[in-house]
């Protein structure tokens, strides 16, 4: 969900399988009256600014970036996984559906996503429209192209950007838990060239706005 600390004077835009979960913790832990500011769990930054003009012109705005190669295994995962997260959870409607999801295969699944159309929508407002891959952490964080938020962390490096903003915000250390975690092997073993070259065709303004590559994260 989408975390607002009114104390802080602090926002997350909660980018889809970038360690947003183990974030709201931590904002949670520095101010326990921490509130979601939406409805839906994930909203990009065009929508608070829209709708919430003043948090987005006043508060310090935080979102966190992932390697496009190793967040496509980790979607992968999470939606095997959530074929058996129990009776009664809510499917949504835009993801594939259960018979797709617990049939396919990892290369399915990334050649799915790559010859996805309008791909940058987010989040799917069509309820008829299936998404395979998540739209890019770029198109979550930018209005008109230009990057909106405040401060970009990295999955990669979250413990060590998180306590950085601790210490900024005069806030006492406090310990980085690593949650929602859905796949802890290597990202690289799941490629072969066709694959990996597909996710870099999808993510290409992560890469180019944040550097990333298939062999460094």
């Amino acid at each position: 969900m989408m975390i607002v600390s009114h104390k802080l004077r602090l926002l997350h835009i909660h980018v889809p399988k970038t360690g947003g979960t183990t974030i709201n913790a931590v904002i949670k832990a520095w101010d326990p009256d921490a509130t979601s500011l939406t409805q839906r769990p994930h909203e990009p930054v065009g929508f608070i600014a829209q709708a919430y003009p003043d948090v987005f012109s006043s508060y310090l705005k935080i979102a966190s970036v992932r390697n496009p190669w190793a967040r496509t295994v980790s979607l992968y995962h999470y939606r095997k996984a959530s074929l058996n997260t129990g009776a009664g959870r809510h499917w949504p409607q835009h993801w594939p559906s259960k018979d797709d999801v617990a049939s396919m295969d990892f290369h399915e699944f990334v050649e799915n996503g790559a010859n996805e159309t309008e791909c940058e929508t987010c989040p799917p407002r069509d309820a008829n429209r299936i998404v395979w891959l998540e739209p890019s952490c770029f198109a979550w964080i930018s209005i008109d192209g230009v990057i909106s938020v405040d401060r970009v962390l990295r999955t990669e490096t979250l413990a060590k950007d998180l306590s950085v903003l601790c210490s900024e915000l005069g806030l006492a250390a406090t310990a980085i838990p690593h949650l929602n975690q859905s796949h802890s092997g290597s990202y690289r073993s799941h490629y072969d060239s066709a694959s990996s070259a597909n996710v870099a065709d999808r993510y290409r303004k992560d890469i180019d706005a944040f550097g990333y590559t298939f062999g460094l994260p």
